[in-house]
């Protein structure tokens, strides 16, 4: 995108990513991925992460998508459900991230709430919103 910003009309100093439930996490993952300037390579200058995995490692039991998406359950590749992660990716360097999570739904809301703290923890800007219900992602576009 920001190789081709003239191209799309688009300011390359302030590039975001926005994802939603399982987008979340890989949006997530992207804005937190690197560690060069804010405004440079491969980073962003913001995440905004909507319903989305935060920590694989303590979403796992009873939910088989999230070892089908890695290939395996978390005792045999621990490794690999930190690294898709976000809440394991978290340092200083950072962008600031708006997370957006129901209370109450498949996403659970301690996902979230676990970001913010290990954000907080490093001192990266954030704000978490949490919207009252069980709505996924998208469907509570209007109230976020």
């Amino acid at each position: 995108m920001r190789t081709h910003a003239g191209r799309f009309g688009v300011d390359p100093h302030r590039i975001a990513l926005f994802g939603a439930s399982a987008g979340g996490n890989l949006a997530a993952l992207a804005a937190l991925g690197a560690q060069e300037p804010l405004d440079r390579g491969s980073r962003v200058r913001a995440g905004v992460p909507w319903s989305g995995l935060m920590d694989l490692t303590t979403f796992y039991p009873g939910h088989r998508f999230v070892a089908a998406y890695l290939g395996c359950i978390p005792s045999a590749c621990l490794p690999r459900y930190r690294a898709a992660s976000p809440v394991d990716q978290v340092d200083r360097s950072d962008p600031p991230l708006l997370l957006v999570n129901g209370s109450t739904k498949i996403v659970p809301l301690a996902q979230a709430q676990g970001m913010a703290r290990s954000l907080t923890a490093e001192h990266v800007p954030h704000e978490l919103i949490v919207l009252p219900g069980s709505r996924h992602a998208g469907e509570y576009e209007q109230q976020a």
